[in-house]
């Protein structure tokens, strides 16, 4: 880029008015006309205090070398202002020898700053090319569009629907997602790789999927599979019992570990037939404040301190309330017995034993055959 000389007879310089400032002001827009062609040879210069330096500022507009009205701010290293030349193409600055720093500002032009060194005696011309604020911002692209995951538990022909829990979990190995009570499920994920586990009667298989952008996939698990396969359950060691390192090396010194926190399980099951029924779920404190809602889901897990909670439960309308407390270690298993004409009060049977959800509706598949066989 070639810098255009400055014009020819001092007269055709306009010289901008030099106030002192204290701020910089807002620029007051800027309209670009076509600049005569600058001459080869600059035009004689004033006489030169000895003492000071003079410093010429050109402004052209990027692309069309037009000249191009603008805003021009002296400032001190310290930020201090100087000086400025109030909206013009050209303007000239009379200063102390020293460094300063040179702000060009119009409107839809890309603020410029310049840092210069003037010497007495010194006339230094300073050419100052503003591109466009469009030219100057890049094209961001759009995040790309989540896909679709269908999950399906298929029972066999003829056979009850099975209902189980799905956990997709990232390439990472952290968890996105968790369904439960359910037999199908439609969950968006952005595009990348998954691990999609699913549990049914305490048997689990695990499957990869990959979505990409925008697209649905279909992932099914049929119950047949899980058949043959071992049950697994998590093994809890006892509270206070060190591991095996431990009794071996038994100078070296063990952490205290937390204090164990509480989980809370829900379940709602339909007085008449036994099985499972979607509702929803909210779990609040006792002083209103809301840990967590479920919606559509006939079992939910929650994680928290023990305490005693509020849960509320909803059915097409209907509404129920139960006060549980909820102990360290241990899941707290409450279910909800709900019936269409008792759905005002629906019947909450006190805490169990933990129970997984497989095996509750393991019992409830049991009970449902022997009331057939009578």
């Amino acid at each position: 880029f070639e810098l255009p000389n400055p014009p020819a007879p001092a007269s055709s310089v306009q010289t901008g008015q030099v106030d002192r400032v204290d701020s910089t002001p807002t620029p007051d827009g800027a309209d670009a006309t076509p600049a005569p062609p600058l001459p080869d040879t600059p035009p004689p210069a004033a006489a030169v205090d000895a003492d000071t330096g003079r410093v010429q500022v050109f402004v052209r507009a990027g692309g069309s070398n037009a000249a191009l009205k603008a805003n021009i701010y002296i400032q001190q290293p310290n930020g201090v202002h100087v000086a400025k030349g109030s909206y013009a193409d050209n303007v000239e600055f009379t200063l102390q020898p020293g460094r300063y720093r040179i702000t060009a500002k119009t409107k839809g032009k890309q603020d410029v700053v310049r840092d210069i060194n003037l010497v007495a005696g010194q006339v230094q011309q300073q050419i100052i090319v503003m591109e466009s604020l469009a030219a100057q911002t890049p094209n961001r692209p759009a995040p790309p569009p989540e896909g679709t995951l269908n999950l399906v538990l298929r029972s066999p022909p003829g056979a009850a629907e099975g209902r189980g829990r799905f956990v997709v979990t990232d390439s990472e190995g952290q968890r996105v997602a968790r369904v439960g009570g359910v037999a199908n499920a439609q969950i968006k994920l952005e595009p990348g790789s998954y691990d999609v586990m699913a549990v049914y009667r305490q048997r689990r298989i695990t499957k990869r999927v990959t979505i990409a952008q925008g697209q649905a996939r279909s992932l099914d698990f049929q119950v047949s599979e899980f058949e043959g396969l071992p049950p697994q359950t998590p093994a809890r060691q006892p509270a206070g019992q060190p591991s095996q390192q431990q009794a071996v090396q038994p100078a070296q010194p063990v952490p205290q570990p937390p204090p164990p926190g509480g989980v809370l399980q829900l379940i709602a099951v339909n007085g008449v037939d036994q099985q499972p029924l979607p509702v929803s779920f909210s779990v609040v404190t006792l002083n209103g404040q809301l840990l967590r809602s479920f919606d559509g889901v006939a079992f939910a897990e929650l994680s928290l301190a023990p305490q005693e909670v509020l849960v509320n439960i909803d059915y097409r309308g209907m509404h129920g309330q139960e006060r549980i407390r909820v102990t360290p270690g241990d899941p707290t298993v409450f279910t909800f017995t709900i019936t269409p004409n008792n759905m005002a009060n629906p019947v909450g049977q006190q805490p169990q034993p933990p129970q997984s959800l497989e095996g509750l509706l393991m019992d409830r598949l049991q009970q449902e055959l022997q009331r057939q066989m009578r």
